[in-house]
């Protein structure tokens, strides 16, 4: 193995093929089975190349899309076409990116007609990315293909979650080449939080349970997390109201079974319930990882609304407020 993991392009720094925390996976001959498909059954459908900035001072990451190269159908829905037809296939792509676990700054490239290889290079600039939050962040880039009779296509997506050697390089740019992998949803690797809520319209109070976690990440090197969730009530983007459940120790699989109540403002949710769209309430659940000297780590995310990006969070929301009074418990992945 090369002792040299980066080579310079210019002023950027093109992570090698044998860099372990970004490998490329056609690099290796004994990978080529897991080229075409990996251990989740995702096939590959091509290679996206990107490259990241972030300036610590400015508190700014700039994403930079730069190409596709080799793209094509999952090899399910390949196979079900004659090779000619394959080879002569041609997308209308674009790229959506959008930094989790918040999922709230979002981009999206033009569409680049009639090809197998595009050629974006656009560039985004996020701001408000402290190295602390870059340290959180997990960057996924979603490859969609355009029909303009009907809906657009996923390709497939690409995940990047960063780390403390990404996060050091400040006003470096680094080029990164990933294989994009088919799927409507990339395997949720942060676990899920079981949430019941409980809506009492004559009072206007919530009623809010967090009964247990599964399948969490391990968090520290004895293969454990010390989970916590801290709960806010939100509208119109300000947080009104904030709870904490207590910090589990040692578990990737917490039973919390702690309850919360909530006095919703009146003015607000009658405005909601009348499909005011400028008016946005939501619950907000941050799960941590309590850490005794250092700062405490986030594991993911879960948002309940009506406006939030996740159909069962939201259909949650609209079951428990169109039925007043019944507890309504439902699985939710984090984010």
């Amino acid at each position: 193995m090369s002792e040299k993991r980066f080579k310079k392009v210019g002023d950027q720094s093109l992570i090698n093929e044998e860099e372990e925390e970004y490998e490329n996976d056609a690099g290796s001959p004994s990978s080529q089975e897991k080229e075409s498909k990996n251990e989740n059954g995702d096939s590959c459908v091509g290679k996206l190349m990107f490259s990241l900035e972030h300036d610590m001072h400015r508190e700014s990451l700039t994403v930079v899309v730069m190409k596709i190269s080799d793209l094509r159908l999952p090899a399910s829905d390949a196979n079900q076409q004659p090779q000619q037809q394959q080879l002569q296939q041609l997308f209308d792509p674009y790229v959506r990116v959008v930094l989790l676990p918040e999922g709230k700054q979002k981009a999206k490239t033009r569409v680049v007609r009639r090809t197998k290889n595009p050629i974006f290079e656009e560039t985004f600039t996020f701001y408000g990315i402290s190295s602390q939050k870059l340290q959180q962040m997990i960057i996924k880039f979603t490859v969609m293909t355009h029909d303009r009779f009907s809906k657009d296509t996923c390709m497939g997506h690409v995940i990047l979650a960063m780390t403390p050697k990404l996060v050091k390089r400040d006003r470096q740019a680094v080029t990164i080449c990933k294989t994009i992998r088919s799927g409507s949803e990339p395997a949720q690797k942060q676990g899920e939080l079981f949430i019941s809520l409980n809506f009492d319209s004559s009072t206007d109070k919530l009623t809010v349970i967090v009964l247990k976690g599964k399948n969490f990440p391990r968090m520290d090197i004895a293969g454990l997390a010390d989970p916590y969730v801290k709960i806010y009530l939100m509208c119109d983007g300000q947080r009104i109201d904030k709870k904490k459940t207590q910090v589990k120790k040692r578990t990737l699989n917490p039973v919390f079974n702690e309850t919360f109540h909530f006095n919703l403002p009146s003015h607000h949710l009658r405005q909601q319930q009348q499909k005011d769209r400028d008016t946005k309430i939501m619950l907000k659940f941050i799960v941590l990882d309590w850490d005794r000297v250092s700062k405490n780590e986030v594991i993911g995310v879960v948002q309940i609304g009506p406006d939030v990006v996740s159909d069962v969070a939201v259909k949650h929301w609209n079951d428990v407020m169109e039925c007043p009074r019944k507890q309504l418990a439902v699985w939710h992945k984090l984010l």
